[in-house]
């Protein structure tokens, strides 16, 4: 089931406070990325293309959907209704299939959103987006932390489910312009 708490006021107020996901943010380090990716398929020449990325991304949060556009070697725009829709979208890995997604929380400091794929490299992934806040008592958000915890499946020639394997990576952002 979906949570959103988000109402136009509420939204409103936070962004004053500088305590709201939407905005740009820029990529500034990464853990687990890298074993990640090696799991997924990736080459040793994409993870560290994909690794020097400072890749900018773009968060909204309307009153119907959460958009977020991505942008690195390649750029993604993408919509996740608010309502619990799911939505299809070709593979960003540029492999043949579709990825599946839904909004499974959106908060004022959180979204969370449930992803999933066929093969080849079929998985999904509980992806969430979260402030972080110094301990100094700021107003402005630290630096927006997203969590991708992937539970990769391989199958057998007969669509059985042969392993399974979860991972679980951080990509730490801060503030763009």
């Amino acid at each position: 089931q979906m949570t959103t708490t988000m109402p136009e006021q509420t939204a409103a107020a936070t962004a004053r406070a500088g305590k709201t996901i939407t905005g740009r943010w820029v990529k500034v380090a990464a853990v687990n990325e890298n074993l990640l990716l090696k799991h997924l398929g990736y080459t040793r020449m994409q993870r560290a293309v994909i690794e020097r990325v400072s890749m900018p991304i773009d968060i909204r949060v309307t009153n119907t959907s959460v958009v977020v556009t991505a942008k690195g070697i390649r750029t993604f725009h993408t919509r996740y209704p608010l309502n619990g829709d799911t939505i299809s979208y070709p593979r960003r890995d540029g492999r043949p299939g579709h990825c599946r997604a839904h909004v499974i929380e959106c908060k004022n400091e959180s979204i969370v959103l449930h992803l999933d794929w066929d093969e080849p490299f079929g998985g999904e992934n509980i992806q969430t987006y979260r402030l972080q806040q110094d301990d100094d008592g700021s107003s402005e958000a630290a630096g927006l932390l997203v969590e991708n915890k992937i539970t990769l499946r391989r199958q057998t020639e007969a669509d059985e489910v042969a392993e399974t394997r979860t991972l679980t990576s951080y990509v730490k952002f801060r503030r763009g312009r």
